[in-house]
């Protein structure tokens, strides 16, 4: 018995094996979807367009060793999610008189800035050293002669300052 898939024809074992192959593999085709669009129906969406793909390209798909299978129909759905993104961003364009009403990466920076001038010194250093400089709890005690345990306090206070701050700049976080 041969089943059809647009022009090819293809044998019931042939069809099954295939199936078999994508039903093994759809989480990671969808997941690796989901990740890049953050949609459930764009992710839905693009694994059918990879289960199509498989179907049009059998005899290469059945050739292949599983490795090979999962990174073919991995990449194929990494490239059908970037073409679904694109497609999408040319069709949900904003309307160019409501982009002067949209901020600026400027804006949002002058904002953060004058949030993060309006804390207390010794909140603007705690925040520094752990954030700019990536130093430890542990580390930051030692520059500072503090205990880990007050200077873990200090960056947590600090942080809760600065989200403060930054909802009065009108930023949610």
């Amino acid at each position: 018995m041969a089943i059809t898939a647009g022009k090819k024809s293809y044998t019931k074992a042939q069809t099954e094996e295939l199936l078999a192959v994508l039903e093994k593999n759809r989480g990671l085709v969808f997941s690796v979807a989901y990740k890049r669009l953050g949609s459930y129906e764009d992710a839905e969406d693009v694994l059918m367009q990879v289960q199509e793909f498989a179907f049009e390209n059998l005899p290469v798909i059945l050739r292949l060793d599983e490795d090979q299978q999962r990174w073919l129909l991995a990449d194929i759905a990494k490239k059908r999610s970037v073409d679904l993104y694109r497609s999408n961003q040319i069709r949900n364009h904003e309307p160019l008189e409501s982009a002067a009403q949209l901020e600026t990466p400027e804006d949002d920076a002058l904002s953060v800035r004058n949030a993060f001038d309006r804390l207390l010194q010794d909140e603007r250093d705690l925040l520094m050293y752990r954030f700019e400089l990536g130093l430890t709890a542990e580390e930051i005690a030692r520059v500072l002669g503090k205990k880990k345990g007050a200077v873990q306090k200090g960056i947590s206070r600090a942080k809760d300052a600065l989200k403060k701050a930054l909802k009065e700049e009108g930023i949610d976080v």
